[in-house]
């Protein structure tokens, strides 16, 4: 840094700062050679680097422009008050963004920041009343971000009513009664929060912590606090009456969550404890993680993992006690799947325990309580209401009534299956003739099903197969088979058979008589042993069952099948078969395809005896001819005829007709030139639209020429194409005026006519 030295020579009294206007002080000199603006600057404000202050507020910019001679003013009161005024500003900006302000008060602290620069600048430009103005004004919006970061840094925070199950009220301080809580229902300080019976609430904090009021319990919500920038979390519940369970998200130095009853002071540095009291005010804390300091009427004690301590009011805490274990769940097992509506849940007695509490829920941290209850049996039976995963945990109640831990969850199922099980019978068959005393039922149901035949229990395979003989007597006899899924669905299916032990030869389980529609027919039936089977001229090979197929050609055909016992007495039954492979022919007479008239006529015949319908319904027949009328409805009509012969050979034919009553819709017209002078032809286009039959193929029309009112006609002929009419007329000389359509004629293909016009041109 260059020194620049400047002389001066004091003026009387030369060493002292003289008053100016009124309590300021400053110093007056003169310049001389042998003297420096960095000593004097040194030896009035404290500091040498200022001297660039001293010059410019004398109004100069460069030393060079001193002279020996040229009074300078020095405005010490000023620039002290200016610099202290800035050491403020900067003190008070410091403790303010101490407090946060850069993140609660941005726009304030950011105005005082400015503003010390502008004071700054204006101090080192020499300016220093602008500089000190700038200067109060920086200290000013110092202090108002001081004051708006301690007013936002600590901010009180609410909970949230996450769930609830049942009856939940709250009441809050300036409320005269309870009134029902809402899920989503926002609590704040010194609200009251209670359940009913058969109720629980799930209370959310901030920062994810929840604690679970159960039933007939009875709270107040305590000061909840957030610190924004050390970003810190305090909140406290106080139990007044009942049981809640709190899970803490977290632990931390910045984290204070707090449930603790009325006398009773705790600190928790465990993540899930459960907190209770009751109507003796007998407060009981069970804690399961971690440590909490339990601290009433100047006692003091330590509560571990799974320990428990008990407060009577106005006494000390006991010495922590042990808790009891859970008990190990017998039923369900994990991944097990119910499907009755009946549920029983099962489980080993823990030894001491007196009661134990169960939940099961929708989900696994059991935020969706579907239902608890405490028993004081080893098991509960419970009624599901849907489908779904569910799980259970339970834990165990000692005589003191501390609550234990929870068990492991277990994880299972339940299916609302209302279907009946696959159920199929293999044998015997409907009507079946049986010549022996007994008969065997064979099958297939389901995997697990249990299967009765006749009300008697009977085994299945790993397949889901069964088979049991089952005694007949003589005469008709009803088999009743029934198999029950898991859920209890059942399946029932009956079989009637005969017992018939006379010394027939043959029972045959094919008709005697029959009509077919295929070539092939299959023989059934039951010899008796060692008879030799002859069906159609050839031997069968058969000992007890027979079951022969047979190729026919059309026609009528008489099967005999004989028997033979072996002292050659012989047995025949006759079959009388008649094959149809022709399915019926229909004929009818010719109906139009459009038409005006609603009312129709089907007429016709088919070539065999058949049974006739149209569109589903019975058609009468007589003497193989049929007669049938038909209501049209407007637009396309569609018909389908069908016929069936005895055989079950079927043949159809379908009849579309149009029904069209409308008239085609003319859309526009014109003619060209609109104006004639004589001689002249003149093109008239009509375009119209029909969604029945169709334009006809010609039309007529005249037009008329104003003034003088003359009429010429033409004819009208049809471009398919555009469905335009086109025709033309011609003017003759010496007859002039405007042209206009006066009148036309159009018809569809059925002759629905239209006569115009009925638009404008």
């Amino acid at each position: 840094m260059r020194i620049i030295y400047i002389f001066f020579i004091l003026t009387v009294p030369l060493l002292f700062m003289l008053p100016c206007s009124g309590a300021e002080k400053r110093v007056e000199a003169v310049f001389q050679e042998d003297s420096s603006l960095r000593s004097l600057a040194q030896e009035y404000l404290g500091n040498p680097d200022e001297w660039e202050f001293i010059l410019f507020y004398n109004g100069f910019q460069h030393p060079e422009q001193l002279k020996p001679g040229t009074g300078l003013h020095i405005p010490v009161s000023l620039y002290q008050r200016t610099m202290e005024i800035l050491a403020d500003a900067v003190e008070t900006s410091q403790k303010a963004n101490m407090e946060g302000a850069g993140v609660l008060a941005k726009g304030s602290i950011a105005k005082a920041e400015g503003l010390y620069k502008q004071a700054m600048y204006l101090k080192k430009k020499g300016e220093l009343a602008a500089a000190e103005k700038k200067a109060a004004e920086s200290l000013q919006w110092a202090e108002k971000a001081l004051t708006e970061a301690k007013e936002k840094k600590i901010r009180s925070v609410s909970a949230l009513l996450a769930r609830k199950q049942g009856s939940v009220q709250s009441r809050r301080p300036e409320e005269p009664v309870w009134s029902d809580a809402e899920i989503e229902q926002e609590l704040t300080e010194k609200e009251r929060l209670r359940t009913l019976a058969k109720s629980a609430a799930d209370i959310l904090f901030t920062d994810d912590s929840m604690v679970r009021m159960a039933e007939n319990s009875l709270a107040v919500i305590g000061e909840m606090k957030e610190n924004r920038i050390r970003r810190s979390f305090s909140a406290g519940i106080v139990v007044l009456e009942g049981d809640v369970l709190a899970h803490i998200s977290s632990l931390g130095s910045r984290k204070d969550i707090r449930v603790t009853t009325p006398g009773v002071k705790t600190e928790v540095r465990s993540k899930k404890f459960r907190t209770s009291r009751d109507r003796g005010q007998v407060t009981r804390i069970a804690n399961y993680d971690g440590e909490i300091d339990v601290e009433a009427n100047r006692r003091r004690v330590k509560v571990k993992k799974n320990e428990g301590t008990r407060v009577e009011y106005g006494k000390g805490p006991e010495s922590p006690r042990k808790l009891l274990p859970p008990p190990r769940i017998l039923s369900p097992v994990p991944g097990q799947t119910f499907y009755k509506p009946e549920i029983r849940m099962e489980w080993e007695k823990t030894e001491k325990a007196v009661r134990y509490q169960i939940e099961i829920g929708r989900d696994r941290d059991f935020t969706e309580i579907t239902d608890f209850a405490r028993t004081d049996k080893s098991f509960y039976e419970w009624e599901k209401k849907d489908r779904g995963i569910f799980y259970f945990r339970i834990f165990s109640i000692d005589p003191e009534n501390f609550a234990g831990p929870f068990s492991e969850t277990v994880e299972f199922y339940a299916d609302t299956d209302k279907s009946p099980p696959f159920l199929s019978l293999h044998s015997p068959e409907e009507n079946q003739i049986l010549l022996s005393h007994e008969v065997r039922v064979e099958g297939n149901t389901e995997k697990q099903a249990e299967v009765r035949i006749n009300d008697l229990a009977v085994t299945i395979d790993d397949k889901g197969a069964f088979s049991h003989a089952v005694p007949l007597r003589e005469g008709e006899n009803i088999i009743r088979v029934l198999a029950e899924d898991r859920a209890g669905n059942i399946s029932r299916l009956e079989r009637k058979v005969i017992c018939n032990r006379e010394e027939r030869m043959i029972r045959l389980d094919t008709p005697p008589n029959m009509v077919l529609n295929s070539p092939q027919l299959t023989v059934k039936g039951r010899i008796r042993p060692h008879t030799l089977l002859e069906i159609g001229g050839k031997e069968i090979a058969a000992s007890d069952h027979f079951s022969h197929v047979l190729t026919l050609p059309e026609g009528e055909h008489v099967i005999a099948v004989r028997g033979r016992s072996p002292s050659g007495e012989t047995e025949e039954n006759l079959l009388h078969i008649r094959v149809d492979l022709t399915a019926p022919e229909i004929r009818s007479e010719t109906i139009a395809d459009m038409t005006r008239e609603s009312r129709q006529m089907l007429s016709g015949s088919i070539s065999e005896e058949a049974e006739l319908e149209i569109s589903g319904e019975p058609v009468p027949v007589r003497d193989r001819k049929f007669r049938i009328p038909l209501e049209l409805k407007e637009g396309q009509n569609l018909f389908l005829l069908q016929a069936a012969d005895p055989a079950g050979n079927r043949s159809q034919k379908q009849f579309r007709i149009l029904l069209d009553t409308t008239a085609p819709e003319v859309k526009q017209s014109r003619c060209s030139p609109k104006r004639v002078k004589g001689g002249e032809i003149v093109m008239c286009e009509i375009s119209v639209s029909d969604s029945g039959s169709g334009p006809a193929r010609t039309g007529s029309f005249s037009i008329s020429l104003i003034p003088g009112m003359q009429y010429f006609a033409g004819i009208l002929s049809l471009n398919r194409e555009k469905e335009i009419f086109e025709g033309s007329v011609f003017v003759p000389p010496g007859v002039q005026g405007r042209v206009k359509i006066r009148s036309f004629q159009i018809q569809d293909r059925l002759g629905n006519e239209i006569v115009g016009p009925h638009i404008s041109e």
